[in-house]
């Protein structure tokens, strides 16, 4: 008995007791699995060991695992993807073949699908882009990281710069005139833009653009920028005027290499460029791309309306930043104007926040060519005003965001109640008056002070032309309801005061400026006040008519340049001028105003053609005139157009205009369905 007890106690301890194994969860068959009972699943050498399956009779399958499943997946699609190019392969042509072959490849690069073969890990390995964020950002600063800050893209390779820069040498070799500009003309050019183009719209900042030419810095400066810049300027000088096509054409061939490089400054600023000589050229629509193509680069380079300069940006940069934004937000609202568009950058913004003032010692004088200088009689003030460019050019930014909410709460949205348009107007009437209050006095002019002041830079001229444009465009509907219960108070008044300013800078412009430099402002400014003239002279009062014919003869002189230039919107406007003239032209409707005294004349305030001899120019006070070799303003003589006189002694103004309409159709001040975007706003 005590024997079988120690046998026992030795076999215990030698010989453990063995816990069977584990079940792996998941290891039941099909059959086991979908009737949700247990399952002994497969050996360790792979065999079945379920009892159910074989006394069923039916065959124990068990599911792939995960792994695998997705393995045999991906080998079936791709399998599936060979067969069909296989097939593809064996009924294309050659050429097929060849491109075939050729986007299967790149395909396969970017999937990853050769690389993950060899892999063991699941997820096919993809190939990073040159230009990936994720790549730029890992060998940078934490500093990128911000969304303010632009990150430095890398280089293209050397390989890549090469055979761009062969691809340009051969288009660019078939012609001659193709070649960059002599120095001496390259200064000539550059004096003049900074003069008279760049204080409209401040695209570039001389000194950043000087100093990036002297170091090579393309971030800044690049060959593109200066061929673009070389079509502006040369429009307006007579030595190079034949060059503008070259330049122009260049600039188009620089571009293909300019976007395939990572996105600078200078791309953005020469396409903005670009995009206003095409404009000036007349190709508006390829003006509108080139636009979009310049604001699509903002965000590459961190410009945004509310953007906050970082402590580690250089001054340059920041001041890039600013000034790229900005300009190309005026640019897109004159352009989205010209065109009877809705402009791309139209987000309710801030205003601008400069980092950079003006130097109130920076004086401006105007720059004329040798040939100008020598050839023609021009006007240098005896006291050079102050430039004052930059903060000119802040409140033109807070002018075209007045312009553009009147555009879109008056003109587009149509549909509003008259109560609610008339809180609008009135609202906004108060928020303008209050900016026009914190304007220097040397920037916002005072018309009845001109003859006492110093006479001001042309781009200073030009912002008081849009500060007076804004108060008619916000008044113009409203005329016709002065008697109405929704009327808007001060419409008439407003509209009457702003339209003689614009004749008094209309004249300041044409007397000390050539009328070849200019723009759409000025002539769509001339045509906003001659619609409201054009009421005026049937006014009962006989001074408040015989005012407003005397303003239009300077303001459709000014729209007859319109005409000669070709500018976009001309014909339409001026039918809506002819239709007007016109509506008061015919023998029955001659309305005719007589004085209390007795002493007085008959006023006739007919404007119909055998009317409109006392709207004729006189010769005597001639400014400047048109040559018709060099098309430049002169001092003295008939102003020509097409070389032919239109301002003299007999001048009939509705023959002038019919002669630049080619019909009366869709043309009445009255009924144009989207006044003012069918009425004028097309003018460049």
């Amino acid at each position: 008995m005590a024997d079988g007890q120690a046998r026992i106690a030795v076999v215990a301890e030698s010989a453990p007791l063995s816990k069977p194994p584990k079940r792996r969860y998941g290891a039941s068959c099909e059959a086991c699995r979908r009737r949700k009972r247990r399952c002994d699943g497969k050996g360790a050498n792979g065999v079945s060991l379920c009892k159910y399956c074989p006394q069923a009779g039916i065959a124990c399958v068990f599911p792939p695992r995960s792994g695998e499943a997705s393995r045999m997946g991906r080998a079936y699609s791709e399998l599936e993807t060979c067969r069909d190019l296989l097939y593809g392969l064996a009924r294309a042509s050659d050429d097929d073949r060849e491109r075939m072959l050729s986007k299967w490849i790149t395909r396969q690069e970017e999937n990853g699908m050769s690389s993950s073969r060899g892999s063991g890990s699941d997820r096919p390995y993809k190939r990073p882009r040159r230009d990936s964020i994720s790549s730029i950002l890992s060998t940078t600063d934490d500093r990128f990281a911000d969304h303010n800050h632009r990150p430095v893209l890398p280089s293209i390779d050397n390989e890549y710069d090469r055979t761009l820069s062969r691809l340009i040498d051969f288009a660019c070799a078939g012609s001659a005139n193709l070649s960059p500009p002599q120095p001496d003309q390259a200064r000539l050019m550059l004096e003049s833009y900074f003069c008279w183009q760049n204080p409209r719209y401040m695209i570039l900042s001389r000194p950043i653009l000087e100093m990036s030419m002297q170091t090579n810095n393309e971030q800044f400066c690049s060959e593109f920028l200066l061929c673009t810049m070389y079509a502006v300027a040369s429009r307006h000088l007579p030595e190079l005027q034949s060059r503008t096509d070259d330049f122009s054409i260049k600039a188009h061939i620089l571009l293909s290499a300019e976007l395939c490089k990572p996105s600078s400054f200078a791309t953005a600023q020469g396409l903005i460029l670009l995009a206003a000589n095409l404009a000036t050229q007349g190709s508006y629509s390829q003006s509108w791309n080139i636009t979009g193509l310049a604001v699509r680069l903002f965000g590459d380079l961190g410009c945004t309306a509310d953007m906050v300069t970082s402590q580690d940006m250089d001054a340059a940069e920041a001041l890039s930043r600013q000034r790229v934004y900005w300009t190309a937000y005026v640019w897109d609202k004159a352009l989205s104007l010209a065109m009877s568009r809705k402009p791309t950058l139209r987000t309710k913004i801030p205003p601008p926040d400069f980092s950079v003032q003006d130097d109130p010692s920076r004086l401006w004088k105007p720059y004329y060519s040798p040939y100008q200088m020598t050839t023609q009689r021009v006007c240098l003030p005896r006291v050079p005003p102050p430039s004052n460019e930059m903060t000119t050019f802040y409140h033109v930014c807070l002018a075209y965001q007045f312009l553009d909410e009147i555009i879109e709460e008056i003109y587009e949205h149509r549909e509003r109640r008259p109560l609610q348009t008339r809180s609008f107007v009135l609202d906004i009437r108060d928020r303008i008056i209050a900016w026009q209050g914190s304007v220097p006095p040397d920037i916002l002019l005072d018309t009845e002070e001109i003859p006492n002041l110093p006479v001001p830079p042309p781009h200073v001229i030009e912002f008081n032309l849009l500060v007076h444009t804004t108060w008619i465009l916000l008044y113009r509907p409203f005329l016709s309801e002065e008697d109405s219960a929704t009327a808007i108070p001060h419409s008439m008044t407003a509209c009457r005061k702003s339209a003689t300013d614009i004749h008094y800078l209309l004249r300041l412009y044409e007397s000390t400026y050539p009328l070849s430099r200019i723009f759409y402002l000025i002539i769509y400014a001339a045509f906003c006040s001659a619609t409201i003239d054009m009421d005026l002279i049937t006014d009962e009062d006989a001074t408040v008519a015989a005012a407003a014919r005397s303003r239009l003869e300077l303001t459709l002189r000014v729209l007859a340049v319109g005409c000669k230039y070709d500018l976009p919107g001309i014909q339409k406007s001026v039918v809506a001028l002819r239709n007007q003239l016109d509506k008061y032209g015919t023998p029955e409707e001659k309305p005719r105003v007589k004085p209390e005294s007795s002493n007085s004349t008959d006023l006739t305030l007919d404007i119909a053609a055998a009317d409109l001899a006392d709207l004729a120019y006189d010769p005597s006070t001639a400014t400047f005139s048109v040559s018709p070799t060099d098309g430049e303003f002169v001092f003295g003589g008939s102003p020509f157009l097409g070389g032919s006189p239109i301002f003299g002694s007999n001048l009939d103004w509705n023959r002038l205009l019919s002669e630049h309409c080619l019909s009366k159709e869709s043309g009445d001040l009255d009924s144009l369905p989207n006044w003012p975007a069918e009425a004028g706003m097309n003018f460049f």
